[in-house]
């Protein structure tokens, strides 16, 4: 599908909805960003987002129904790719969920609470492996879920904001599956990642 949005600069076409409804899904044009104002509706089949971005809500963060671990929106397993948006992400919006994954059958989404009082763009993807400066050098070991969420707030204010994570069994690594009960999520803060359990 190309379609004529480029999210960079807010401008281009859009669709007011879109419903996905086939086996082969579909999978995003070179060139082209796609942009959903209102319901990205999931009925059967993916949205490959193929190096582009969607963007869903128009001054809101949209609707996105229908998705589960069988039809989702597919961001690459590279750290270089599409994003998912969700335009202005408020505290009255609660959980904002971004159905997405890495490949077909990788199912990883992140739902995100803004509790600050600033709405705010954010955008995400997610993509296998977990590297030593989040997107490039050495990729870090068994002791590690191998999967990374890259969630990217807009805007010039700086909100908190809750994150949830959910991934699949088959992505920790051997030593991570031993020591589960003692694991915890950590951040990437410019110059590497945060060693101290929250």
């Amino acid at each position: 599908i190309y379609g004529g949005y480029s999210a960079s600069a807010g401008t281009g076409a859009s669709f007011p909805n879109l419903s996905v409804n086939t086996n082969n899904g579909i999978q995003l044009e070179d060139m082209s960003d796609l942009k959903v104002r209102h319901t990205l509706f999931f009925e059967l089949g993916h949205v490959s987002l193929n190096g582009w971005n969607l963007v869903v809500g128009e001054r809101y963060p949209g609707n996105i129904t229908g998705y589960d671990e069988n039809s989702f929106v597919i961001t690459g397993t590279q750290p270089g790719g599409g994003f998912l948006y969700r335009e202005q992400v408020s505290a009255s919006d609660s959980l904002v969920v971004f159905p997405m994954g890495a490949a077909h059958n990788d199912y990883s989404p992140v739902a995100v609470k803004n509790n600050g009082n600033t709405p705010a763009d954010l955008h995400a993807r997610v993509f296998d492996s977990v590297y030593q400066q989040a997107i490039s050098g050495q990729v870090m070991g068994p002791g590690h879920v191998q999967k990374t969420w890259n969630v990217v707030q807009g805007g010039t204010a700086a909100n908190d904001l809750s994150v949830w994570l959910q991934y699949n069994r088959q992505d920790e690594g051997p030593l991570y599956a031993l020591n589960r009960d003692s694991s915890y999520v950590t951040a990437f803060a410019g110059d590497g990642w945060d060693s101290v359990p929250p």
